[in-house]
């Protein structure tokens, strides 16, 4: 590849926090209140111009999960079954089964309000580019904006970004993929439709719930090709009678660290989207009318870098519900991993369908969010320590908010402490979770 060669700069000062979070999605929110609440100098950094992520500006209008698999016990509380509770209390949410299905633009504005209610100064239009490194240890972000090239300053970063952005360009090991050919699960573009009638369509969803008869004979017709064989999320919140929230594409050979690759997965999910628009008028019950509401404005990533710990979560300790010393949150999802290569779920093809133990859930240890080689930087997110397995449960959003209250909390109490995240007592960081409702056994 040919190369030019920057004139050095300097970079101003904008500001500096004692926290700063990369990435304001759930495990953003998560790490960004604790971090406030326990008295921590707070900034939060993000690309759109909304907190919430694929909750929000993602159109995954989901999300999973508060209890077991079960539904016998609650096994996620603190910040994550407060914001649950807030929409409740609005009538703007609708829960069942440890999960929330809600009105996605409230969701932005209570979080926008919540942000206000914490005094955490949030940064929207802003892409973190580099870490600031002294001694080995993170001391700050280079961002670019509108603005131009700043510099924030703070003395922990929680990097929360996903791809795990920051921690890498600072050195920090990472593995992606599948261990035997490296692919990672596929990206999708939410969608909306409205104009539906929804009781017409529930009656004729019981005789095929995920819609893969249907698909198959749309297929068969001509009128669609095979990228996906049933319909993985149709999600209803009766506050938007006349609407879907559609989880139904599926674009594989993703990188998500690789702008080539999300253009054209973006290109080919929108392309998805209208294709099934059309499939469901013609085929489905209840959406003769359909209209596109929205297609999201951008790709819902299920995996990429993983960045390396002292301990790395595997899928034996998912399917065995294994327990830790240092546990920092819970989680109970099944290893939900979407086939790299094509259609349906990849373990469901491959190898069975494999759940935690039912009735029951695993820790998630303090090791899989602090970084390995670099000081002054903990993960919070899809992008801490696991297999690409264990990815598989750990990356739905109510687990990776807990995850975030976590590292928002170990950041402050490693400030306090004055030391750094690797050298926290652990007993310490649990019971400041406990005091603040989270669940860790």
């Amino acid at each position: 590849m040919r190369t030019i060669k920057e004139p050095a700069r300097e970079v101003p000062i904008k500001d500096e926090f004692d926290v700063i979070v990369v990435g304001g999605g759930p495990a953003g929110i998560g790490a960004a209140i604790a971090s406030a609440r326990n008295g921590a100098r707070t900034l939060i950094i993000e690309e759109s111009n909304c907190l919430g992520g694929l909750a929000t500006f993602g159109l995954h209008l989901h999300m999973s999960k508060l209890t077991d698999e079960g539904e016998n016990r609650e096994i996620i509380g603190g910040i994550p079954k407060e914001i649950c509770q807030r929409m409740l209390s609005i009538n703007k949410a609708v829960y069942k089964n440890g999960c929330l299905d809600y009105d996605g633009e409230v969701l932005k504005y209570e979080l926008d309000k919540m942000f206000k209610e914490e005094n955490i100064s949030i940064r929207y239009y802003t892409l973190a580019v580099s870490p600031i490194l002294e001694d080995n240890k993170v001391v700050g972000v280079i961002t670019e904006s509108k603005s131009g090239r700043e510099a924030f300053l703070a003395r922990i970063i929680i990097d929360a970004s996903g791809d795990g952005d920051i921690a890498a360009r600072a050195g920090c090991p990472f593995e992606k993929g599948r261990k035997f050919d490296g692919l990672m699960q596929p990206a999708t573009l939410m969608f909306t439709l409205r104009n539906i009638d929804y009781t017409k369509f529930s009656e004729f969803r019981k005789g095929d719930p995920r819609l893969t008869n249907t698909i198959y004979r749309a297929i068969e017709n001509g009128d669609l090709y095979l990228f996906e064989d049933r319909a993985m999320g149709l999600w209803y919140f009766p506050g938007r009678p006349d609407e879907l929230n559609i989880n139904f594409t599926n674009i594989t050979n993703i990188d998500s660290t690789n702008a080539d690759d999300l253009t054209r997965g973006t290109i080919e999910g929108r392309n998805q989207a209208w294709l099934l628009l059309n499939f469901f008028r013609k085929y489905v019950p209840g959406f003769e009318n359909a209209e596109m509401v929205v297609t999201a404005p951008t790709l819902g990533i299920r995996e990429s870098r993983r960045i390396l710990g002292s301990y790395i979560l595997t899928e034996e300790d998912v399917r065995h519900a294994r327990m830790f010393e240092d546990n920092i949150a819970l989680g109970s999802f099944f290893v939900d991993i979407h086939n790299p290569k094509g259609v349906g779920l990849y373990y469901e093809y491959e190898r069975g369908k494999i759940d935690p133990a039912y009735g029951t859930y695993y820790g998630i240890p303090y090791r899989c969010i602090v970084p390995l080689k670099v000081d002054n930087i903990l993960t919070a997110g899809r992008c801490i320590s696991t297999t690409h397995e264990a990815l598989g449960s750990i990356r739905v959003m109510f687990t990776c908010m807990a995850i975030g209250q976590a590292a928002g909390t170990a950041a402050t109490l490693a400030i306090k402490k004055n030391k750094t995240p690797r050298e926290l007592e652990i007993k310490e960081l649990q019971k400041l979770l406990k005091d603040q409702g989270a669940i860790l056994s």
